[in-house]
């Protein structure tokens, strides 16, 4: 519970900032979804549960600050985190860089398709070409760099070194 709870917290950080910078990152119209890579993190890190009540509780928050429709991203957000904690269920070890960019580029592309067809966009096919598609680029780019950080802990020792007699860093 205390996990989650800091989990809950860390991702209402990102949320607040997510709403209070988006200005601030958008090109052309697109922005990329930092909360959505944030919620396949802790979804890929502890769990589906978590990450389906996570992306649910955040996805509610995002749409009550928002314009659009109540409950599309909670909706959204919790059955992408879910489903792809239970894809990914019962595969050991961690996930490759390459896997991550997919899990990130479809989820997102799939969360903005679906939203535009949620929210009832007038003209689809323009939404989806010049919304839906850089935003999806847009936040791969963003989960690219989410990549890159250092998340979690590091084994330390001789490169050579690998095992039982690594130790990890936290």
């Amino acid at each position: 519970m205390t996990t989650f709870l800091l989990v809950a917290l860390g991702g209402a950080g990102i949320l607040i900032a997510h709403i209070a910078l988006s200005h601030l990152i958008t090109i052309a119209g697109a922005r990329p979804d930092i909360l959505l890579i944030y919620i396949l993190w802790a979804t890929l890190r502890y769990g589906r549960w978590t990450g389906l009540w996570l992306g649910f509780f955040l996805g509610l928050s995002q749409d009550a600050l928002s314009l659009g429709p109540l409950g599309i991203m909670a909706f959204l957000k919790s059955n992408l985190a879910f489903w792809l904690a239970v894809w990914l269920e019962g595969r050991a070890g961690t996930i490759s860089s390459g896997w991550w960019m997919t899990f990130v580029a479809l989820t997102s592309l799939l969360q903005f398709t679906l939203a535009g067809l949620f929210a009832g966009v007038p003209d689809y096919a323009v939404y989806f070409l010049w919304t839906a598609i850089p935003a999806m680029l847009y936040t791969v780019l963003a989960g690219l760099i989410w990549a890159l950080a250092p998340l979690g802990p590091r084994p330390v020792g001789p490169p050579g070194l690998s095992g039982r007699g690594r130790r990890l860093k936290r």
